[in-house]
């Protein structure tokens, strides 16, 4: 509580201005987060690409400028485009952006 009573805008027991989820909810959503290395080549469904960018499409951005562009590549095209990638992100000239973990 603050000196005047009122319960803080984020708090372990209650929400953001009573519309969001409790920050104890948001303390679990970040800590379970992960970042895979390893991809199996299994297709995604439609269904679930469908529902990441609609999850997508709520995310905040600054003053809604939403400044992406959604490409959804598969085949031969994602092929192409991870052999790009790939060779792009091995060449000599890439080291400095790599870090010293990828040299």
């Amino acid at each position: 509580m603050s000196k005047d009573g009122r319960a803080p805008a984020w708090s372990t027991t209650g929400a953001l201005h009573g519309r969001f989820t409790s920050m104890s909810t948001i303390t679990e959503i970040i800590r379970s987060r992960r970042s895979p290395r390893v991809f199996v080549p299994d297709p995604v469904p439609g269904g679930v690409i469908r529902e990441v960018l609609e999850d997508a499409h709520w995310a905040p951005s600054r003053s809604n400028t939403q400044p992406w562009t959604t490409h959804i590549v598969s085949g031969s095209a994602r092929d192409a485009l991870s052999s790009a990638l790939l060779e792009t992100f091995t060449a000599p000239h890439c080291r400095d952006v790599r870090g010293p973990r990828h040299r």
